[in-house]
């Protein structure tokens, strides 16, 4: 499997679990009762990061192998989406689930979910492109 193939498959993933969260998860997240939410929050934040955490490893890790070996406008694309998702998950992602641990306000919440179409249409971006490049000759 050559390392373009091996990053498309990666941001495949990627891309379903992302809207996964956006249209299913996060919007849900008001319904939990909130004497069951720290439960379901450090269950949800485990069960995720165990899943996505090394796909996204891995598509950083095929975008900067892909930029170093064959520089083009693609590959620094690739690099470009997969860092960008690593900083917003640093700078908007952590700390509002940080917050919401134990307490999270309907306002947090929504606040979580519409952040969340930045990575959303990152990653789809990224999966068309993904896609367009493996259609070529």
């Amino acid at each position: 499997m050559t390392p373009l193939l091996i990053h498309a498959v990666v941001v495949f993933l990627l891309t379903g679990i992302i809207w996964t969260i956006q249209v299913a998860l996060y919007p849900g997240f008001v319904d939990v009762e909130r004497r069951q939410w720290p439960r379901y929050h450090r269950r949800y934040s485990h069960q995720i990061l165990l899943f996505a955490g090394p796909l996204m490893v891995t598509e950083l890790g095929t975008a900067g192998w892909l930029l170093w070996h064959a520089p083009d406008a693609l590959h620094l694309f690739f690099f470009t989406c997969a860092l960008g998702t690593w900083i917003l998950a640093a700078l908007v992602f952590i700390p509002i689930h940080q917050s919401i641990v134990t307490r999270p306000t309907d306002a947090t919440l929504r606040r979580l979910t519409r952040f969340n179409w930045l990575r959303t249409l990152i990653w789809t971006s990224c999966a068309l492109a993904s896609f367009l490049s493996l259609m070529e000759p």
